[in-house]
C-alpha cells in the first residue's frame, strides 16, 4: 500500500517516470490490488504511452477481475 501512496505523491508532483516506477512497483507487491494499476495506467499515458497505459489495465482487469468498475472505465476512457 505504501508503494502505491509513493506513486501517487509522485504522479501529483508531475513526476510521472518516478511515479512509474512506484505503482509498478506496487503492483509487483500485490497483483489484486486495482490501484496500482490504474496509477501505472495514468502514469504511463500521462507520457504519452497509451498503448502501455491500455496494456497495463488489461492485466488488471486479467489479475483483479472485472468486478472493479474503476479498471474497466479507465480502460473504456482510453480505447475512445
Amino acid at each position: 500500500v505504501a508503494l502505491y501512496y509513493d506513486g501517487l505523491r509522485e504522479f501529483n508532483r508531475r513526476a510521472y517516470l518516478a511515479a512509474e516506477k512506484r505503482f509498478s512497483d506496487a503492483i509487483t507487491s500485490d497483483v489484486k490490488d486495482h490501484r496500482g494499476y490504474l496509477g501505472l495506467a495514468k502514469a504511463l499515458a500521462s507520457q504519452g504511452k497509451r498503448d502501455a497505459a491500455v496494456e497495463t489495465l488489461r492485466k488488471g482487469i486479467q489479475y483483479v477481475g472485472t468486478a472493479d468498475i474503476s479498471l474497466r472505465s479507465e480502460w473504456s476512457a482510453l480505447l475512445v
